[in-house]
């Protein structure tokens, strides 16, 4: 088949956006499932089904961040001034101003730890060292 009819395109559309759950959103809990079982003040944005994707931010010491990582054979990359971009489908405000009047999600001193696929998709850490608040984000892509 050469074309695709219209009316099999819209319902290929409609097949995809019925797959795809309603976000669930919660702010400041104290536990989520798939988040290690020391972190804290949990905010966090998922979505299941077609386009599924994660993100939370939390509060964890360093020590237990980096023993995290270790359970998990991560090598933590320290990096300078790394943007944390999906803080705003959580509805926060940035994290701070990094020149007058412009904000940003931005962490100046943090650990980092990506494992990025080829279509985009995978996980990265972002830990800040100053305010011991950690930043997720796993999607499938």
């Amino acid at each position: 088949m050469k074309y695709f009819s219209p009316v099999f395109i819209l319902f290929l559309i409609l097949a995809f956006v019925g797959c795809s759950s309603e976000p669930e959103i919660r702010k400041n809990v104290d536990f989520v499932e798939w988040l290690p079982g020391n972190a804290s003040e949990i905010s966090y944005y998922s979505r299941d089904g077609f386009g599924w994707f994660r993100f939370a931010e939390g509060t964890m010491a360093e020590e237990n961040f980096r023993s995290f990582a270790a359970s998990n054979g991560w090598d933590l990359e320290e990096k300078e001034n790394v943007s944390v971009n999906m803080r705003s489908v959580l509805g926060e405000p940035p994290l701070r101003e990094v020149q007058e009047g412009i904000e940003m999600d931005m962490v100046r001193d943090a650990l980092v730890y990506e494992d990025r696929k080829p279509n985009g998709g995978g996980i990265t850490w972002v830990f800040d060292r100053e305010t011991d608040r950690f930043y997720f984000n796993e999607s499938h892509r």
